[in-house]
């Protein structure tokens, strides 16, 4: 599917090229798209392949096992693309106020983009007012593309205690122990996600977790 597509838009922005040089055509590697033309042909030089994640384990790191399709394909793409840009998701859709702790992979997932030549990254992020950690998770994102060699695990911790205040240790507290649980119990969030997919929240982690909340509210009471 993507071959026909590349075979169909190639000459368009061919002459498009012509005319104006410094537009840019852009196109989605989505879906059926996704995968590589299995015969050879490579994007026009003002073709933007913006490379889309609907496969990923969106609570694990893109060095992990059941993600090495998606890194697979992404690292083709960055071989045959003069324009990677990446369409990613930072949200889990139909379940999105369910807690899963993708902002401790943000740093290397963003280290991986750069490695593969993407020269453009774009999150999308509905729910703003009820999605799981909207604020942090848009954080980390920003800060990790004006500089990927940060330390993620002390962005995170940053943030916590900027915008949490007194409470920020306790809220940090609980992510990381969350972020520890989805490894231990190897849980896996797709982008379609629903609520089976958070079982990995064992019943110990989420009795810490609520009193950390406890903790967190005592300590910004009247605040």
């Amino acid at each position: 599917h993507s071959g026909q597509l590349l075979k169909f838009l190639n000459p368009i922005a061919e002459i498009i090229g012509k005319e104006f040089p410094d537009v840019y055509l852009t196109t989605l590697a989505y879906f059926h798209c996704e995968e590589l033309p299995k015969k050879p042909i490579t994007p026009a030089k003002n073709l933007i392949i913006k490379f889309c994640d609907t496969i990923t384990n969106q609570a694990s790191g893109i060095t992990a096992k059941e993600n090495a399709l998606y890194r697979e394909r992404l690292e083709k793409w960055g071989k045959i693309a003069d324009n990677l840009f990446i369409w990613d998701y930072s949200i889990a859709y139909h379940s999105q106020i369910f807690p899963y702790p993708s902002e401790f992979e943000t740093a290397e997932l963003t280290r991986e983009y750069i490695k593969n030549h993407v020269s453009g990254i774009f999150w999308e992020h509905e729910h703003p007012d009820c999605s799981d950690m909207h604020e942090l998770k848009v954080y980390v994102e920003a800060k990790t593309m004006e500089n990927p060699a940060l330390d993620n695990r002390k962005l995170i911790k940053e943030f916590c205690m900027d915008f949490y205040g007194r409470a920020g240790e306790m809220i940090f507290h609980a992510r990381e122990l969350l972020y520890r649980t989805r490894k231990k119990n190897n849980g896996f969030v797709p982008w379609m996600a629903y609520l089976p997919d958070f079982n990995f929240i064992d019943p110990a982690a989420l009795a810490e977790m609520n009193r950390l909340f406890d903790e967190a509210e005592k300590a910004v009471a009247g605040d």
